[in-house]
């Protein structure tokens, strides 16, 4: 059980700007056209994606803990 949610919880990369492809996306196009200047920036994201991170982590061990092993009898 543990080794499960271990494996599926270290891939939320929520807070990293390489996390996802829309993350990247979202970094490179964000630039203000007259300056120059970053509009989204690296603590953007830690902080946004801290808390979809805790949160994800909670939801998988309620459903590794609470729903799935009981589900198939362990």
């Amino acid at each position: 059980m543990v080794g499960l949610s271990t494996a599926f919880a270290s891939s939320f990369a929520n807070c990293l700007i390489i996390g996802t492809p829309n993350n990247a996306i979202a970094y490179s196009l964000a630039k203000d056209l007259d300056t120059g200047e970053q509009l989204v920036t690296l603590s953007d994201f830690l902080k946004h994606g801290i808390i979809i991170t805790l949160l994800g982590f909670a939801v998988l061990w309620g459903w590794a803990i609470f729903g799935y092993w009981r589900w198939i009898g362990f």
